[in-house]
């Protein structure tokens, strides 16, 4: 007939549970220790830092600073690279409704310029040699992402001053760019080729291949390629050749050395390409190039060889004020096997204040109450989470354009 019927069955299973482990964890709801940290560059005379976190851009005097706001109540910007004279620091910023812009401010604070005139996704700039031109990739703000996907823009420069921008040619968003030593051509990776090309976008050449590489960036000199791949920090010899250059995780046509171990990310060079830095959770680290290739360098463990810099951030954690009572849930309380079926959680200035049957627990007069009839209240556990990687490179979305994924309760 085509019905479906179920057929009864009982199946016997056994089933080994491991031994039980409690760990106690310390719990501070008033202060944020900052575990991670991108964008980290370091100033032209090696005297301070700007790297970016919690949604906003931090200074820190090297070695052993104490972070500060470059812009005192700016938020959603990302992405801060000095300018070569090390005056100016230009940045990206982003909002959910206004779009975002490339931006201008000194390396010393105040008021940033902004450098666009048309709201966009911006990402990624960087200097040219003289400091005249910055240059940036651009994308529709509103095109939809997801933290897979792997967007193309379109890359740009506009005067460091602003004005009108010069298009150049289209590349993947996720992208680090470099201009040539004369200024006159701009570096970029093209799913593991690292292309050149004019600044008008014409004369485009392959220089070097890394399969699967994802930052790919050439010393200022164009001696050296570093790049990274699944996650960890490799550092090539570029010979000139009118061929693509082929380089692999193991081995290259010159010197070629594996940096890290634990990984790293946001490659920069400086001291006119003499000094590799990255970054690595809250820590920058520096490499000198002769402790790569020199005489004396060793084969491996060269991260350990690196000047570790930790960049220790503090901050108060907001918190939230009022009170809520959650009505017609299931709560397990935690007191035994004790679980109420129609009960009242109140939630007051982010404690739990009262956990019982409903019309046992008194609701404070004025507030906010939530029918949770149908849910089950687990204490410590967050019935939800969200990608919020929206963007490529971490210029956060504070509107996730992607739906809530939820966990059904037991």
């Amino acid at each position: 007939t085509g019905d479906i019927q179920p057929i009864p069955f009982t199946a016997r299973v056994e089933q080994e549970l491991g031994p039980l482990v409690l760990q106690e964890l310390p719990y501070d709801d008033r202060t944020l220790r900052v575990r991670n940290v991108r964008y980290g560059d370091v100033s032209p005379d090696g005297e301070r830092i700007v790297f970016g976190t919690l949604n906003q851009l931090w200074v820190m005097d090297l070695p052993d600073g104490e972070p500060r706001p470059l812009i005192e109540g700016g938020e959603g910007h990302y992405q801060p690279i000095h300018s070569p004279d090390g005056s100016s620091i230009a940045f990206v910023s982003w909002h959910a409704t206004d779009g975002g812009h490339v931006w201008r401010v000194p390396a010393a604070g105040g008021e940033p310029v902004q450098l666009t005139t048309h709201p966009a996704y911006y990402a990624n700039p960087a200097w040219s040699p003289d400091g005249s031109r910055i240059v940036y990739v651009r994308e529709d703000p509103a095109a939809t992402r997801n933290r897979n996907t792997q967007n193309t823009g379109f890359v740009e420069w506009i005067p460091a001053s602003g004005g009108e921008a010069s298009p150049v040619v289209s590349a993947p968003s996720d992208n680090v760019f470099t201009f040539s030593p004369e200024g006159d051509r701009i570096t970029f990776a093209d799913d593991g080729t690292l292309v050149s090309v004019r600044l008008d976008g014409t004369d485009r050449r392959e220089v070097a291949t890394v399969p699967n590489a994802v930052e790919m960036v050439p010393s200022p000199d164009g001696r050296w390629l570093a790049f990274t791949l699944r996650e960890e920090v490799y550092v090539a010899a570029l010979p000139p050749s009118p061929e693509t250059v082929e380089l692999s995780e193991r081995s290259g046509p010159g010197p070629f050395q594996r940096v890290t171990r634990d990984g790293g990310q946001d490659l920069r060079w400086t001291d006119g390409g003499e000094t590799l830095t990255w970054v690595f959770a809250n820590v920058l680290y520096r490499l000198e190039l002769d402790d790569v290739f020199g005489p004396d360098a060793p084969e491996d463990d060269l991260d350990r060889m690196a000047e570790a810099l930790p960049i220790a951030l503090t901050v108060e954690k907001p918190r939230p004020s009022g009170t809520v009572a959650f009505t017609g849930g299931r709560a397990i309380t935690m007191r035994g096997d004790e679980v109420i079926e129609n009960a009242t959680v109140v939630v007051t200035d982010n404690r739990i204040a009262a956990v019982g049957a409903s019309g046992s627990v008194q609701v404070p007069q004025g507030a906010r109450t939530i029918d949770v009839t149908g849910k089950t209240i687990i204490p410590g556990l967050i019935d939800a989470h969200a990608h919020i990687r929206g963007m490529p490179r971490d210029v956060l979305v504070d509107i996730a354009p992607e739906p809530l994924s939820t966990w059904p309760s037991g």
